[in-house]
């Protein structure tokens, strides 16, 4: 217990921070009464009492220490911020571009902000706006506060960053779970708005969050699954999931659901495409069905693994899902080459790929085309695609405008990049898919 611990849960208690009010917060702290904070606020609380309502805090909302002592600069500069600049100028602060608006003394904690970490410089910025748009979660009904600034925020960076078509696609799925999920507080709303931020701004930030949200799961590069009763070959069916890690196992998988038919071959039609993560601060998954910008059907898990047995066991957390969760078996086990459907998918292999890579390409709107990019070329101003269809000699160039889409300056001709029509406007478009960057392409 430090005098700057103090200081930071005070502000935190006195504004109601975490939830609009004390009882909430004893409830979601596993606390009898709100008694506990009465007497922190009172100076009549002991340091062992202090320590465990620090962790509970920080174990509850995910927090670490560093976030937590933040908490009284970000408030009392997002309140100073709100009494003299307009929300119409926070674009410009995104893009930390001066304003004359932003007194010198408040110019000068910005900067430290942003040089320490540009997700608290996000943090700031997101309270700022809430408070300049008058959305208050504590007074507000439900999440009214936090889906009113989500539509707000991400219409207006949407249109400043056409290309973030992840940034934009993560905005709608917490838009989604907010509703579905009670997600009220300032600290709930200051780490939405500042993840969305922080999507738009840096391309990257998407491997940043997979690295520190998912755990590793040993799965290999691809495993397939199937229910622990459905191992044997008695019943000609069955259902089984194809994992596959979406980048280096770090948690998060493209999976397909497969109907399967002994008797038949794989079809389109027996497939649904699925994300899977798994989460690293606790032992729960969110599964859900990938639709354009959207999360469909969302729904979580608390799971255990046997590396041993190579078994999955799930069990339903209902208040966190959707209200038509998808629903897995209690427990999935890993086919092994020793399994009698082994055979059914050695013979399926090709296409069942075809099928994960086309369904996977449609479940974000887009669809799969012939054109390959054999060269990027990249200058001050100006980002070239070379490409060349199937079957054809003649390449075909597409000028991209780095002022027009900013996040184009943090892309290097090294990264993957695929061309893909869109299903919205039948438009071709680059995809740099490993950072969830789309641009439509223009001849030059």
């Amino acid at each position: 217990m430090t005098q700057e611990q103090i200081n930071a849960l005070q502000v935190a208690i006195e504004n109601n921070f975490f939830m609009p009010n004390h009882s909430q917060l004893a409830k979601v702290l596993g606390y009898n009464g709100r008694m506990v904070f009465t007497r922190f606020l009172k100076a009549q609380i002991n340091r062992n009492a202090f320590d465990r309502l620090w962790e509970k805090i920080k174990y509850s909302f995910d927090l670490n220490d560093a976030v937590m002592l933040y908490i009284p600069e970000l408030w009392d500069l997002s309140e100073g911020m709100a009494q003299c600049v307009k929300k119409e100028q926070f674009v410009e602060l995104v893009q930390y571009k001066h304003i004359n608006e932003v007194p010198a003394d408040l110019r000068v904690r910005l900067d430290a902000l942003y040089k320490e970490d540009y997700l608290l410089y996000s943090y700031a910025l997101a309270l700022f706006y809430a408070k300049a748009a008058d959305c208050n979660p504590n007074i507000m009904k439900g999440a009214l506060a936090l889906v009113e600034v989500i539509q707000q925020v991400d219409a207006v960076l949407f249109k400043q960053y056409p290309e973030e078509f992840s940034a934009h696609k993560v905005a709608m799925d917490l838009l989604t779970l907010v509703q579905e999920v009670s997600s009220p507080g300032w600290y709930n709303l200051m780490h939405a708005i500042g993840t969305i931020i922080c999507y738009y701004t840096h391309p990257f930030y998407i491997d940043e969050r997979i690295a520190k949200d998912y755990r590793s799961m040993p799965f290999g590069d691809d495993s397939y699954w199937i229910a622990d009763g459905q191992l044997t070959v008695d019943d000609a069916q069955c259902t089984m999931w194809l994992l596959e890690p979406y980048d280096d196992d770090r948690g998060v998988f493209n999976v397909l659901k497969i109907e399967a038919d002994l008797s038949q071959p794989v079809q389109d039609e027996q497939c649904t495409f699925q994300r899977w993560g798994f989460f690293k601060n606790e032992d729960s998954m969110r599964c859900a069905i990938p639709q354009g910008i959207k999360m469909l059907h969302s729904a979580y898990y608390a799971f255990e693994y046997d590396e041993t047995t190579r078994t999955l066991c799930f069990e339903l957390q209902k208040k966190r899902c959707s209200p038509s969760p998808i629903m897995l078996p209690t427990t999935l086990k890993m086919i092994d080459d020793d399994s009698p459907w082994m055979s059914w998918v050695q013979a399926n292999q090709e296409d069942i790929m075809t099928i994960f890579q086309t369904r996977g390409i449609a479940a974000f709107g887009f669809v799969k085309t012939d054109i390959r990019v054999t060269d990027v070329a990249i200058s001050r101003h100006v980002l070239v695609l070379h490409t060349k269809r199937v079957g054809e000699a003649d390449a075909r160039l597409y000028s991209l405008d780095m002022e027009q889409y900013p996040s184009l300056k943090k892309i290097t001709p090294w990264d993957e990049v695929a061309v893909f029509r869109s299903q919205a406007d039948g438009d071709l478009y680059a995809y740099w898919y490993m950072i969830g960057v789309s641009v439509k392409l223009v001849n030059l």
